[in-house]
């Protein structure tokens, strides 16, 4: 039987990723789309759990569908957790910290860019190429034009002045007579 469905937050319709679904005795599980949708293989009888980071869990029991699927909409409650305030300092006095950090030496080799590992460096930009790209295409892609270089907006602003002045010589033409 295929589970199919959409996840939403507690007070809009809006979907959320990254939901996980999972059918323990089954073993397998998926995850939400972007969108909040979701397609899974169960049985009748099987449970299933959905969970996610910020949201109570939720489990139900699949039963019987003569269709051989079930499309569902499942709301997920928030669950917010206030965790008390948990301050560490690695000192005991702020004196103390103030000698450390002040008597604290720096490498030489800081202040200029040798320390920088090319090999490194050379990974991270091959890493994020494909991110880079995509973000520089939603970023084109999403950018308002300039109205000084666009040749519609210059026509129609030239349309509109040429309006505007035929109805202001109709008007000085009817006053006049």
């Amino acid at each position: 039987m295929q589970l199919t469905g959409l996840i939403v937050g507690g007070d809009s319709l809006y979907g959320i990723p990254g939901v996980h679904i999972y059918v323990p005795k089954a073993g397998r599980g998926t995850s939400t789309n972007y969108y909040g949708y979701f397609s899974l293989p169960t049985q009748v009888g099987d449970s299933v759990v959905i969970s996610a980071i910020g949201y109570k869990s939720k489990d139900f029991i699949i039963s019987y569908n003569e269709k051989k699927s079930i499309s569902l909409i499942i709301e997920l409650k928030e669950d917010t957790t206030v965790l008390p305030l948990l301050e560490i300092f690695p000192y005991p006095t702020e004196e103390l910290f103030k000698q450390a950090f002040l008597s604290l030496k720096m490498p030489d080799n800081v202040y200029n860019g040798i320390s920088i590992n090319d090999q490194i460096m050379s990974r991270v930009t091959h890493a994020n190429k494909t991110d880079t790209r995509s973000y520089y295409l939603y970023k084109a892609s999403n950018r308002q034009s300039f109205v000084l270089i666009d040749a519609f907006a210059w026509s129609r602003a030239i349309k509109d002045l040429k309006n505007r002045r035929a109805v202001k010589r109709r008007k000085e033409k009817g006053m006049e007579d």
